[in-house]
Parts: C-alpha cells; structure tokens; sequence
C-alpha cells in the first residue's frame, strides 16, 4: 500500500525573479535531455539541478522543465549546461522572468 500526502506551499518571501529551462533538446537517442546538469551561478547562491531529478514524481513520467530562483537579481551571469556525452555549454548573461530552450551543441555519437 502506498501512501501520498498532498501539500499546499505558499511564498510569503516577496516577489522574486526567477528562470525557467523549459526545453533542452538533447541528440538523437534523449530528445528530452535525461540526466542533464544545469548549474546556475549568481554570486553567493550557486543552484544546480539535473534534468528527471527534480520533479519528485513517484510513478509517474513528470516533467522536464528545470525552474531556478532568482531572488533579486535580473540577470543571470551564467549558466551552464553539461550533456551526458561531456558537452559543455555557457550561457552568459541571461535576464530573469524567461522561459528558455536549448538545443544540444553536438549531434550523439554512434
């Protein structure tokens, strides 16, 4: 028997900015970029996260959209991307409040 427990959160903390990955298109064989490490850095604060690691969907397929916390800051400095294959990608210089998507800078090897 399983037991699931469903949870209301509300954000008394203020407004914030914040960044969504909404989609990182992975090569051929993970089209939705499984294991994917997203690391955001702001000063102080660094965030990472993992593509299929985040959702805390048990059973279930869930979603792949990474969502990171801003706080203040209206630009994101840098965020990098490391694909399972060892690709690296930076982005600099990003603004906050933006839905984005990232293709894949190398096609999968055979």
């Amino acid at each position: 028997m399983y037991f699931w427990e469903t949870v209301l959160l509300r954000n008394e903390a203020g407004a914030g900015n914040w960044l969504a990955v909404v989609n990182l298109n992975g090569p051929k064989g993970n089209a939705q970029a499984i294991d994917v490490a997203v690391a955001l850095g702001i000063s102080g604060a660094p965030q990472i996260q993992q593509v299929g690691q985040n959702f805390g969907a048990q059973f279930s397929q869930g979603h792949y959209r990474l969502y990171f916390g801003l706080g203040d800051n209206g630009v994101v400095p840098e965020l990098e991307i490391t694909w399972p294959c060892g690709v690296q990608q930076q982005l600099l210089n990003r603004g906050a409040e933006q839905l984005m998507e990232v293709h894949c800078t190398q096609p999968a090897q055979r």
